[in-house]
């Protein structure tokens, strides 16, 4: 055991992922959904595990952090981006948000956040996982609930 912090005070966690930040030892990052109490969050520690604080996310219509994936940063040099995908309901009433500054503000992904911006694929299933590309900033690439991939 890294420690004894129960995250989501006393729920229980699903759909939980796990992201460890290449080049920064220590530095992991976790989404957890549909919890009692309070752990459907975003959640970061900077050693190892030992402590964890919440992270700020966009506020929206039921928005809930679903999946998550670091990739390339913005500007060589810099921390990884996070994306995060929060959860809107059911059906693709999803976003795609990205941290360029560990979390401190969040953006959008695409060019207005609406369904339309997500490839077509998308736009039929929800999201099911996705990962970011290490080596060109922005790049995604996503697997749908039974529409394929993008």
């Amino acid at each position: 055991a890294v420690s004894q912090v129960q995250l989501g005070a006393g729920g229980n966690l699903t759909s939980v992922f796990l992201n460890a930040t290449p080049g920064f030892a220590g530095h992991l990052w976790l989404t957890a959904q549909f919890t009692g109490g309070s752990g459907a969050a975003l959640w970061r520690s900077t050693d190892g595990g030992s402590s964890w604080r919440r992270v700020q996310l966009p506020r929206g219509q039921y928005y809930i952090p679903k999946n998550i994936s670091l990739g390339a940063p913005k500007e060589k040099g810099l921390y990884p981006t996070i994306y995060v995908e929060l959860w809107g309901g059911w059906g693709t009433a999803s976003r795609l948000f990205f941290s360029a500054n560990e979390g401190t503000t969040w953006e959008i992904f695409g060019k207005t956040g609406s369904r339309a911006d997500l490839p077509p694929s998308c736009q039929v299933a929800e999201i099911q996982s996705f990962t970011a590309d290490w080596d060109l900033f922005g790049q995604l690439y996503l697997c749908t609930s039974g529409s394929g991939f993008a």
